[in-house]
């Protein structure tokens, strides 16, 4: 089993963070989740608004993602979408985060990204990949 795996994703366009982290991992099944570190929670919008809870917001705080890997034959685009709440702030994403299990079926190369435009967004996100 390999160590764990921590890296940040940005969610605006900047020379030190990439929106795009790749890895080729073995055959097994992976979790990976999101966690407090160079980012806590990413924002598609310039401000915060419109929260009717702290997990119900119109634009708010996410840790959704993309993992795309062509070992994923039975997803639609090879890829597994990672959804999120839309939250009043970073910490409340990051608390309400769950971890995502995938499974490789062959030695694969796995990509994890924002998928989103860049011109407006905040934050970014930091990640953990482990094998379990």
């Amino acid at each position: 089993m390999r160590q764990p795996i921590s890296f940040s994703l940005a969610a605006t366009i900047r020379p030190d963070f990439s929106p795009i982290a790749s890895f080729v991992l073995p055959p097994g099944d992976w979790e990976v989740r999101p966690i407090k570190g160079e980012f806590t929670a990413w924002s598609a919008w310039r401000e915060t608004s419109e929260c009717q809870s702290p997990t119900n917001c119109r634009s708010g705080w996410l840790t959704s993602f993309h993992i795309w890997s062509l070992d994923f034959v039975d997803r639609p685009n090879s890829m597994i979408p990672v959804p999120s709440f839309r939250c009043d702030t970073e910490l409340t994403a990051l608390e309400m985060a769950k971890p995502t299990h995938f499974k490789l079926r062959n030695q694969a190369l796995v990509s994890f990204f924002i998928l989103d435009s860049y011109n407006d967004n905040r934050g970014g996100l930091t990640l953990t990949l482990r094998q379990i």
